[in-house]
């Protein structure tokens, strides 16, 4: 019984560590920054990373052209 959840155990590590590997970090550059009324986010930021634009809510500000990470 030991054995089998020392095996599962490694064996769910191995697989969390294998999705990780093809990610890709993505940046963009801000375009437009919004003020929002949400309560947990002040600012909504539209970013374009070369292919699509993203709008990303933070509470941190940003300039308009500012390359920031899109997570």
């Amino acid at each position: 019984m030991e054995k089998l959840i020392i095996i599962l155990v490694a064996t769910l590590f191995i697989v969390s560590c294998s999705t990780t590997i093809n990610q890709v970090e993505k940046y963009g550059v801000v375009e437009d920054i919004m003020v929002s009324n949400r309560k947990d986010c002040n600012y909504q930021l539209k970013v374009w990373d070369g292919n699509k634009y993203y709008t990303i809510l933070t509470n941190d500000f940003y300039d308009i052209g500012e390359t920031i990470f899109i997570k």
